[in-house]
Formats: C-alpha cells, sequence, structure tokens
C-alpha cells in the first residue's frame, strides 16, 4: 500500500548520479502545509552515501504554516540555503532558528505572514559569505538587534534584514548595538525599514559603543515613506563606535554610510549634523528627495570625499 509523503515523514535521500555536492531545487508552495518539523531538512544520503546535498532551495510560501521549530534551519548540514515560507501565517519565529552551523549564504523568506515577535535567530551560527532575512509585511511593533542577531558571526560578506512595511513605530536606544557583539562584522549591512509608522528614533539608536574589532565599509539604513508621513530624526543622531572601513587604511577611504530618507519630511539639517559629528563617515550617500526642500540642505558640501547628496523631487528654486 502506497503511503502518503507528508513533510511529517519525508525523507529525501541524496542524488544518485553527479559530483559529490549537489543542487537540490524543492518546490512545495501553494499546497495545504500546516506545520515544519525540525527534521525537514535533514536530508539522508542513505540511498547514496558518497553524494550530499550542498545548496538546497526549498520554496514552502503559499501554505498553511502557522509555527517553526527551534533548530529547524539547524538540521540542513549543506553550505547553501535557500527558504520562502512567504505567505504563510506564522506569527511567531521562536529562539535559536540556527544553532551551531556554518552556510556560505543563507537566505530566509518570511514576508507577507503574521508575525509578531522575532526571537533569537542565532546561536553558534557562522556565516562565510551572506545572509538575508525578509521579515518585511508583518506585524512587528519593534526592533532590537541585540535581541535578533544572538551569537552570529559573519567573518565577510555582507547581512541584510528587511523589515520594511510593519509597524514598528520607534527605533529605541542602542538598535543596532547587537552588531558590536558580532565576533566578525560582515562588510556590508543593509537595514530595511521603509513605510513603518516611526515617529521616533533616539538619539543613540545607531551607536555602536562597543565595537572592538569592526570591519564595515559599507553601512544602509532605508526608512523611507514612513505611513505616518513625518519622520522625526533627533539633532544629535550620531553613529558613534563604527570604526569605518575597519580601520585598515585601504578600506577607510571607501567606507561608506548610505541613508535613504525619501518621501520622509526630514528636518534638512541632518545633513549637517552627520558632517560634524563626533564620529562621520568617509563617505555618505544620502537620499532626501521627495521632502519638499526649498533650498540646498547645509552642510552639502562638508564631506572631503565623493559623496552622493540626492535632493531631487523637491521644491528647490
Amino acid at each position: 500500500q502506497r503511503v502518503p509523503m507528508t513533510l511529517a515523514n519525508a525523507s529525501f535521500g541524496g542524488p544518485s548520479t553527479g559530483s559529490s555536492e549537489q543542487t537540490m531545487w524543492l518546490y512545495l508552495s501553494d499546497n495545504n502545509i500546516t506545520s515544519v518539523p525540525s527534521n525537514i531538512l535533514n536530508f539522508s544520503a542513505k540511498d547514496a552515501p558518497q553524494k550530499s546535498i550542498a545548496f538546497l532551495y526549498l520554496d514552502l510560501s503559499g501554505n498553511r504554516v502557522t509555527s517553526l521549530e527551534a533548530g529547524v534551519l539547524s538540521s540542513f548540514t549543506g553550505t547553501g540555503l535557500n527558504l520562502s515560507l512567504a505567505n504563510n501565517t506564522i506569527t511567531v519565529l521562536p529562539d535559536n532558528l540556527m544553532i551551531d552551523v556554518f552556510y556560505n549564504y543563507v537566505n530566509l523568506y518570511l514576508q507577507n505572514n503574521t508575525l509578531g515577535f522575532v526571537g533569537q535567530l542565532f546561536y553558534g551560527f557562522v556565516g562565510g559569505g551572506s545572509v538575508s532575512i525578509d521579515c518585511s509585511n508583518n506585524q512587528l511593533t519593534h526592533l532590537a538587534l541585540t535581541q535578533t542577531l544572538g551569537s552570529f558571526t559573519n567573518s565577510k560578506g555582507f547581512l541584510q534584514l528587511n523589515f520594511a512595511a510593519n509597524l514598528i513605530t520607534q527605533l529605541p536606544p542602542g538598535m543596532v548595538a547587537g552588531l558590536a557583539e558580532l565576533a566578525y562584522f560582515p562588510a556590508s549591512v543593509i537595514i530595511k525599514m521603509q513605510s513603518n509608522p516611526i515617529v521616533r528614533i533616539d538619539p543613540t539608536a545607531f551607536d555602536l559603543p562597543q565595537m572592538l574589532d569592526s570591519k564595515i565599509e559599507s553601512l544602509t539604513i532605508d526608512m523611507s515613506n514612513p505611513t505616518n508621513g513625518t519622520l522625526r530624526v533627533p539633532p544629535n543622531v550620531t553613529f558613534a563606535g563604527i570604526t569605518w572601513g575597519g580601520g585598515v587604511a585601504s578600506n577607510v577611504d571607501t567606507a561608506t554610510l548610505t541613508l535613504v530618507l525619501r518621501n520622509t519630511g526630514v528636518n534638512m539639517s541632518i545633513v549637517s549634523v552627520l558632517g560634524s559629528g563626533p564620529n562621520p563617515p568617509p563617505k555618505l550617500n544620502i537620499d532626501l528627495s521627495g521632502n519638499g526642500y526649498t533650498t540646498v540642505p547645509s552642510g552639502t558640501f562638508r564631506f572631503s570625499k565623493a559623496s552622493l547628496i540626492n535632493i531631487s523631487h523637491n521644491n528647490i528654486t
């Protein structure tokens, strides 16, 4: 008698031909799957012990998944993981989705769920390349990278966190302080927070006072199109503690802070503040388009390195 395969009893054997490291694409989207067991990514190689799945693309989008078990991403022993859980009904991300694992890259898609809470995603996680987590279009009300990142280590590559189109109203003190705890800082960090009802940014939200061995070459923060209409950035906001370029002479000149503040109504003095602050970035790329300015922001020409300041689509005469 044929037993129907479900995620609860699935055991995926390794491929029978080809090289010792394989790539697998598995599409299970738009079904009626309600849960993802912790061993879902534990691909058995009993049918072909000489083979292994190195890169996995697993699509579970458009199902009825409501929760994930802790450590679910740790059962995969390959080096690259692309997992889509978009368009489900997941409400909470538990602590320690990734425990004591190494990936060259991981892309986790969680957009269009009903997430109200994100736990500590990483514990003993080591990444050698890129990490991208998309939590856009959910119901998150706060953001604390200290809590979210846990003991995350990324020795190179980049880290991208997408929290766009949620219900985040404020950026609290030390919001990105978790980045200071990384053993090795990723060269490039992208934090997307556009289309949130942000009404308050604490002056120390972007400070990294404990950073000792940073290697940051590029930090991008996007807070465009706040749903409340106006983004209030305090005049004393700083980016203290960041060692631009990681203190490496060849990187310092090119280290860049990018702020995307389109259609925010933000006070134009932010340009002058960033240029004269306690730790100005060598290069500033800032998008201030669509803010109704009538004059060029003061401090626009303060930066000595080649920078990009976009003040198009304003009312400058």
